[in-house]
């Protein structure tokens, strides 16, 4: 009797089988490429491990992820997370519509790629130390929200870029003007000193030059009277002495300008003083 209930109960066993859900990969590559940009670059984010995106009710806190087979991440929420530095290149996340990174220490330029991101939607990088100008990409973008206030070092207008310029570009005409200045101050020392001397030495010269012919005629006058008193009388003065005397003369027109100079060769001035 107990064998037949038994195997009744045998009988109306039943198994029951269910279809999982479809197995994954995780989440996408290129996504993950990015996070781990990220991940390398600031140490806040470096104790984040494991799939970002699934099991879905255990993705990453600073995320969202899609519901996709495949999971794509769509935001990332980052501000007032310790981030310090520059922006590293997490261009491969193609999917992302919001990025927020207010209230960090970020520095540098703002990449172009933020601005080539074709689902961005907003796009936060307020309370930072960004610089330079806002790239074309971004500021031409007419469907992205950015929100870019205090960051003092950042350029964010045409005409605030415009006026930064024009203040290097005038910083660097006053100091080609200070050269320029310098060196014509050169070239004026350099013709005051040179001309005097030249016009000295064209006196000097011409005085030497009076002196020689007066010499000279006074030699040829003399001769003359010679010859016309029969050679009975001796030559008015010596022709060599004469000659001496000149020669001094030009010594001492020579002294004058090595004395500008400073320059005065000793045997000049012994000829000197020997006249």
């Amino acid at each position: 009797m107990q064998q037949q209930v038994s195997q009744q109960k045998c009988h109306h066993a039943l198994e029951v089988f269910a279809v999982s859900d479809e197995l994954t990969d995780g989440t996408n590559s290129d996504d993950v490429d990015g996070l781990v940009s990220l991940q390398g670059q600031f140490d806040a984010l470096g104790d984040w491990g494991g799939d970002p995106c699934l099991p879905s009710p255990y993705s990453w806190d600073w995320i969202n992820c899609t519901s996709d087979s495949t999971p794509r991440v769509t935001a990332l929420h980052l501000g007032s997370f310790g981030l310090s530095g520059l922006l590293p290149d997490f261009s491969s996340m193609t999917s992302l519509e919001i990025i927020d990174m207010h209230n960090n220490s970020l520095i540098g330029s703002i990449p172009e790629f933020l601005g080539t991101l074709p689902n961005l939607k907003q796009l936060n990088l307020a309370g930072n130390g960004l610089s330079g100008s806002i790239p074309s990409s971004i500021s031409n973008n007419k469907k992205l929200k950015l929100v870019v206030t205090d960051n003092p070092d950042l350029c964010v207008s045409y005409k605030s870029c415009k006026s930064v310029t024009h203040f290097v570009l005038s910083f660097i005409g006053s100091g080609g003007s200070s050269g320029s200045g310098k060196k014509k101050s050169k070239l004026s020392v350099i013709l005051g000193t040179t001309i005097p001397i030249f016009v000295l030495l064209s006196v000097i010269a011409s005085v030497c030059a009076v002196l020689h012919h007066k010499r000279k005629s006074a030699a040829i006058a003399a001769g003359n009277a010679v010859q016309a008193g029969g050679g009975a009388n001796k030559p008015y003065g010596n022709p060599q002495t004469g000659e001496m005397q000149m020669a001094c003369k030009n010594n001492m027109a020579q002294n004058m300008v090595h004395d500008l100079h400073g320059q005065r060769p000793r045997a000049v001035a012994l000829s000197s003083r020997a006249c």
